[in-house]
């Protein structure tokens, strides 16, 4: 009866790991691009005060 039990218990046990890294690393993520999109002006190569225009180099 044991062995039944660890059987079972065994695949939960490893499906709720695999939620909790799952769910840190999709969180680690969605804050890592938060930052990096609202970053202030020293980190952001864009100014909104003064919009440049780059369509390449010229010959």
């Amino acid at each position: 009866m044991v062995e039944r039990e660890e059987s079972i218990v065994q695949p939960f046990l490893l499906s709720v790991v695999g939620v909790v890294v799952g769910g840190t690393l999709a969180g680690v993520t969605l804050i890592g691009v938060i930052q990096s999109q609202t970053d202030g002006p020293a980190q952001s190569p864009a100014n909104v005060s003064n919009p440049v225009i780059d369509y390449g180099t010229g010959q």
